[in-house]
């Protein structure tokens, strides 16, 4: 299996372009960000090309704020309400998650006995 190491961010990329383009070495600019070169080089090539995504990114940013709802104690009403979601599409996600209503309300229950 291979190991992925974290996602590469838009502005990550975008300064990795920008230190390419003054002249620096591949070297440099992956000692810069702390990447290992290899990848830097090819996710590079990739994004000037058009075919580096940020929507992984982006899911894994809407994962970590649904968690952090739920344990915040917020229903998935509420969370779709505020973040703009359909609600129907988000309780599936948060099934998809493990977050089925089963665990939400043992949650609930922790953070009211918390209380």
């Amino acid at each position: 299996m291979t190991q992925r190491g974290p996602l590469y961010t838009p502005e990550e990329l975008e300064r990795a372009v920008l230190m390419k383009a003054k002249g620096m070495r591949w070297k440099e600019v992956a000692e810069a960000l702390g990447r290992p070169v290899e990848s830097l080089k090819m996710t590079v090539s990739r994004y000037r090309r058009g075919f580096v995504s940020t929507t992984r990114l982006r899911w894994r940013e809407e994962r970590a704020l649904i968690e952090r709802e739920v344990w915040a104690g917020k229903r998935p009403c509420q969370i779709a309400r505020e973040q703009g979601w359909n609600p129907t599409n988000l309780s599936d996600r948060m099934i998809r998650m493990g977050l089925d209503l089963e665990v939400r309300n043992e949650i609930y229950d922790h953070i009211k006995r918390a209380a």
